[in-house]
């Protein structure tokens, strides 16, 4: 377990450096969270990826970054009053409401099958 762990933080750090060293932005949560994956791929086979959590934290890595654009559209749009991005902005929003509702059935549906099988994860 701690080898495991040791790894992900090493590898992780590593690849943000080597990242950061060629310009490109990496978020350290999604570097670590796949860090864990490949650790646990590694250890228990690729049957890890058929569980809903896959689905769900892929949904989250795209829903995200576009409420964030949102934000950051409506921050602009507040303090400098440009209006070049309304179109992209609208339709950004609404990807990211189908991006949620999609989030939200994943999560219903898992809280249904935990109590029909009596179990969890």
């Amino acid at each position: 377990m701690i080898l495991e762990g040791s790894a992900v933080s090493g590898i992780g750090a590593g690849l943000v450096i080597t990242a950061s060293l060629f310009g490109i932005p990496v978020p350290l949560t999604q570097i670590t969270t796949s860090g864990i994956l490949g650790v646990g791929s590694a250890k228990n086979g690729f049957h890890l990826w058929q569980k809903g959590i896959i689905k769900q934290m892929m949904t989250v890595w795209v829903v995200s970054p576009v409420f964030s654009l949102v934000i950051s559209y409506g921050l602009i749009k507040l303090f400098f009053d440009a209006d070049f991005y309304t179109i992209f902005a609208i339709s950004s929003v609404f990807l990211a409401t189908a991006g949620s509702m999609s989030l939200i059935k994943m999560t219903r549906k898992e809280n249904r099958s935990v109590h029909e099988q009596g179990g969890g994860i």
